[in-house]
């Protein structure tokens, strides 16, 4: 969700919440690190967390937009890494920008004249 709020948001939301305390070694917690990563999701439309919480878990989530473009929510899945992010990676994540798609548009989402939200 931080990765579709404002660029300028994400230093203020660092601040708020510094120290960054990661829940494994592979949690982001510099925050060059993280505002990278947010980019990067941003610029996907998808973000991935693999094993960042839990050994041996992924997860994938996008985010879930109105009318006018405001972030309402996720859609996420999560399951065993290897199969999350393993071979299916393609077909998860295809599946799961289309759903957000599809639930954005019955939040109004591109009938305003032109798509609020792009899910990459």
């Amino acid at each position: 969700m931080l990765a579709r709020r404002e660029a300028s948001e994400w230093d203020d939301c660092i601040r708020r919440n510094s120290p960054l305390a990661g829940f494994r070694p592979s949690t982001v917690v510099e925050p060059a690190g993280l505002k990278a990563l947010l980019a990067k999701t941003r610029e996907s439309g998808l973000a991935i967390s693999g094993q960042d919480v839990t050994v041996g878990v992924a997860a994938l989530g996008v985010a879930i937009t109105d009318y006018k473009g405001r972030v309402r929510g996720v859609l996420s899945i999560s399951g065993l890494r290897e199969s999350a992010l393993g071979d299916s990676l393609e077909q998860w994540s295809g599946a799961l920008i289309a759903a957000g798609h599809e639930v954005s548009r019955a939040l109004g989402c591109g009938l305003v004249g032109e798509q609020v939200a792009d899910f990459g």
